[in-house]
């Protein structure tokens, strides 16, 4: 997983933006929480837009943290939430395109 610390990150879905719509990322953003939770691979693009500093943060380390702050487990799945809710989204507005 990486924190933004500096700069903008841009995400996207390689050839389907139509299910997951672009997105730029800036200071303080986490790129990679999904799959720093499942433990499976990332499934973005990402690249940089401008300048750009990241920190690395370690799964084991993440999910460490998550076991002694209850705070921090509640803001990873509101994250999760609203990428989900976006996901949905783009998912609605393909089907009312067709």
């Amino acid at each position: 997983m990486f924190l933004i610390r500096k700069g903008k990150v841009n995400l996207h879905l390689d050839g389907k933006e139509r299910f997951y719509p672009p997105r730029t990322l800036g200071r303080g953003a986490i790129i990679g929480l999904p799959a720093t939770l499942s433990g499976g691979p990332y499934s973005l693009a990402a690249e940089v837009s401008e300048d750009a500093v990241l920190a690395f943060v370690p799964r084991e380390d993440f999910l460490a943290l998550m076991t002694k702050d209850t705070k921090l487990c509640l803001e990873a799945m509101n994250l999760l939430g609203k990428e989900i809710a976006s996901i949905r989204s783009a998912l609605v507005s393909l089907k009312r395109e067709r």
